[in-house]
């Protein structure tokens, strides 16, 4: 069909079933119809970026915000690419435009806390995680990420506070059990810290660091053997590879 809105619907619904290059060619089609059509530019480039062609993802949303500057999912996605691409001060200045355009962007506000740890802005990271929970309670990830934040603050309660909302949210979440077994192992309660590492343990076997740790932490408890076993398998996976 010569109509540029059925080839975009049919892209987005390939895109939806994971068929990214018969996407891709329907929106490339939609485009030869009308190439003032940005929300195709915009699926293009986040495709692009999906498939790894990261400079013509750039190029595509860099059109989709010629055509329609206001438009502030293509922002959003640019500023993302730009993280990838180490790129700080380009990806602030799209995420804050993105969020300028739509300020209950969660995402948004996400990535743009991760920009501020890069840089080391961690009041500003900060600042936008508590945005982004705010708006998506449910974030895990943010949760876990102000946890960090203040453990670089060495604000351990803080921390250990949103780290339990991380797992809260997502009992099955690793990376927030480990962080909260260190905060616990700073605050010097080794029996919480202990319970986290192997609750962390349990949802990936092979999570060398937390082996470790819990080896470091059986050590202060004067638990030798047990102890020796964590190193063992730390040292097993280590050879492995993991």
């Amino acid at each position: 069909p010569n109509n540029d809105l059925l080839h975009f619907l049919l892209g987005n619904a390939y895109s939806d079933n994971g068929l990214l290059e018969e996407a891709v060619q329907e929106w490339e089609k939609a485009l030869e119809v009308n190439p003032e059509n940005y929300k195709a530019y915009n699926n293009l480039g986040f495709a692009y970026y999906n498939m790894g062609l990261v400079d013509k993802a750039v190029t595509a949303l860099k059109k989709a915000i010629k055509i329609k500057e206001d438009y502030s999912e293509a922002h959003y996605h640019l500023g993302s690419i730009y993280i990838e691409k180490d790129m700080p001060e380009e990806a602030i200045a799209e995420l804050k435009r993105a969020l300028q355009l739509n300020p209950s962007h969660a995402k948004a506000h996400y990535n743009l806390g991760l920009v501020y740890r890069h840089v080391g802005d961690l009041d500003n990271a900060i600042a936008e995680w508590k945005s982004a929970v705010k708006i998506n309670p449910i974030y895990a990830q943010a949760y876990n990420n102000l946890g960090v934040a203040y453990d670089f603050k060495n604000q351990i309660d803080e921390a250990i506070y949103e780290y339990k909302h991380a797992i809260e949210m997502k009992a099955d979440y690793g990376e927030a059990h480990y962080n909260l077994g260190i905060a616990y192992a700073k605050k010097g309660n080794m029996e919480d810290a202990i319970f986290r590492m192997r609750k962390a343990i349990e949802i990936d076997p092979d999570n060398t660091e937390a082996h470790f740790a819990l080896g470091i932490i059986y050590r202060a408890k004067w638990k030798v053997k047990e102890s020796e076993r964590e190193f063992s398998i730390y040292k097993r996976l280590k050879s492995e590879g993991r």
